[in-house]
């Protein structure tokens, strides 16, 4: 990395932790990861983010880096690069089924993968049922909501220091 563009990254990050309006946000967060609190970093230019095997819950924060969307065929659709700041709740709050499912995926795992119902089963195979938690976040990305839900328009320079500063931290802060 040549040092201009170093230094242009540099005054951008520093940019973005500093903005004045989103300064009561980065507050929030250094006093939320002070309380021990369950914080987890998504980058993404996709309107689907994926949890993996972790369900999003109220006591986990979501700090989403969407690096934005460019149509080359219908531009009027793109979507500009945004910082989201959710909990986790916001998630699954409208999707009642989740708890049933991750009961009877727990219902799997103790007859199939686990304890000993797992050593009573015949033959050399073996299985583990894993969810695949995901969720369109297209309603955060169009609207403008109050914090905690909030978004930051990123200008090509601090979307540069974001990813950046992902790479770097190889997606843990």
């Amino acid at each position: 990395m040549k040092k201009n563009e170093a230094t242009r990254i540099n005054k951008a990050t520093i940019r973005l932790v500093k903005m004045d309006e989103h300064k009561a946000l980065f507050e929030r967060i250094t006093k939320k990861l002070d309380e021990d609190v369950n914080l987890e970093i998504k980058k993404t230019d996709n309107i689907v983010i994926y949890f993996n095997d972790t369900c999003p819950s109220k006591d986990i924060y979501y700090v989403i880096f969407f690096t934005g969307k460019e149509y080359k065929r219908t531009p009027d659709k793109n979507i500009l690069p945004k910082l989201l700041y959710i909990n986790g709740y916001e998630f699954v709050k409208d999707s009642p089924w989740i708890a049933t499912y991750i009961d009877e995926l727990t219902a799997l795992k103790d007859k199939y993968a686990r304890g000993p119902n797992k050593k009573n089963l015949a033959g050399i195979m073996e299985v583990y049922p894993r969810p695949t938690f995901k969720a369109n976040i297209a309603k955060f990305l169009g609207m403008n909501l109050p914090l905690p839900h909030l978004e930051i328009a990123l200008s090509e320079d601090e979307l540069a220091a974001t990813q950046t500063l992902m790479t770097l931290s190889s997606g843990v802060l």
